[in-house]
């Protein structure tokens, strides 16, 4: 998933704001790769969840879509920029 990851990020932001946005999926990746396996097993030791192992684990794995979500927010970067398809007849075209 890693190369699909990084292949999004290059794809969906424009140069001025890609810096950002590969910094920052590296902050969330190094801190998520550490606090993951942490809180995994506070989680399953701690069995908050009355023996609801799977509900606890699928309510952890939400944790790097809001994180970048509120990242996003907080650093003030763009969403998703606009793209277009290219025409038909710029796909027939052959180069002179």
């Amino acid at each position: 998933m890693v190369p699909q990851g990084l292949a999004a990020v290059h794809v969906t932001f424009g140069d001025d704001a890609r810096a950002k946005a590969f910094g920052l999926y590296g902050t969330v990746r190094s801190v998520g790769s550490v606090a993951g396996p942490v809180l995994g097993s506070v989680l399953t030791e701690a069995d908050l969840f009355l023996g609801l192992l799977l509900v606890a684990l699928s309510l952890f794995n939400g944790r790097q879509f809001s994180g970048g979500l509120a990242a996003r927010r907080v650093l003030g970067l763009p969403g998703p920029a606009p793209t277009r398809p290219p025409k038909v007849t710029q796909l027939c075209e052959r180069p002179s």
